[in-house]
């Protein structure tokens, strides 16, 4: 991994951290800059978390152990011939969203029934090697995750189509994809939810180890993006949608309120 993978590891660490998450940077290979682990923190928002839970998250009983988890990949790769790669849309968008929902959750000083995890994933483009080494961790502590949401390439609109939200069409738990796409059309019916035959990302590592897990996409149908893996993947390009990353960002945050039993202080 470059320098500059180490240094965006870091800071995204940094800004969850600000965000009351307790962060860990974890370390699955050598060389390779470490996955960050961010496990959100009601203590640190102050008062008595039994007297200040509401509605949810105080009437309905989760198992002790049951983890949502909300997860994007901060690393990028450049392929093709072109050594270089920003990343803006694979997987910047995605890890910009993640940020915005522990943002917002922090901001309003919202509550979960279950536990809530968010992860920034390295060494998705060498193979998904941190989320399959921290999936296999915690199937072998018995961690009961209820959810598992994968956010990869959700910024490029391509030109003359409408805003979209796509579920994988293969890889990934039937059910969960119903559930994301039917809280889209809830919450944000101005997107076109379908399909994609894309493959692969985080989510998939997840499946291996039975849990219930999908992802979002950006595009119904095969990849668009004209900058998939290549030095023009930044975001002052068109067709980078930001209006699109906001849509999705609130499918994700009504995923987790849903799945994590949120409630309001």
């Amino acid at each position: 991994m470059s320098e500059g993978a180490y240094k965006a590891a870091n800071w995204v660490t940094s800004k969850m951290s600000s965000y009351g998450f307790t962060c860990k940077q974890l370390s699955y290979l050598p060389n390779l800059s470490p996955m960050v682990e961010c496990v959100y923190n009601e203590s640190a928002l102050g008062g008595d978390e039994d007297d200040n839970l509401s509605g949810k998250a105080k009437d309905v009983v989760y198992g002790a152990n049951e983890t949502v988890v909300l997860s994007a990949h901060y690393d990028s790769r450049g392929s093709f011939g072109y050594p270089t790669a920003p990343g803006a849309d694979d997987d910047a968008s995605g890890t910009t969203l993640v940020l915005a929902v522990a943002r917002h959750i922090y901001e309003h000083r919202l509550r979960f029934g279950r536990k809530l995890v968010l992860c920034l994933f390295s060494g998705e483009e060498q193979g998904l090697l941190s989320s399959s080494w921290y999936a296999k961790q915690l199937r072998a502590r018995d961690e009961d995750v209820a959810f598992m949401l994968q956010v990869d390439m959700v910024g490029f609109r391509k030109p003359g189509e409408p805003m979209q939200l796509a579920r994988p069409d293969v890889i990934g738990l039937e059910v969960a994809g119903h559930l994301v796409g039917n809280y889209s059309e809830l919450y944000v019916p101005e997107l076109v939810v379908g399909y994609t035959p894309a493959c692969c990302s985080d989510h998939q590592s997840f499946v291996t180890e039975a849990y219930p897990a999908t992802w979002i996409f950006e595009r119904n149908g095969a990849i668009a993006d004209p900058c998939y893996h290549d030095s023009c993947d930044r975001s002052d390009r068109p067709g980078y949608d930001f209006e699109q990353i906001a849509a999705h960002t609130k499918v994700a945050f009504a995923t987790v309120w849903e799945t994590a039993g949120g409630a309001l202080p």
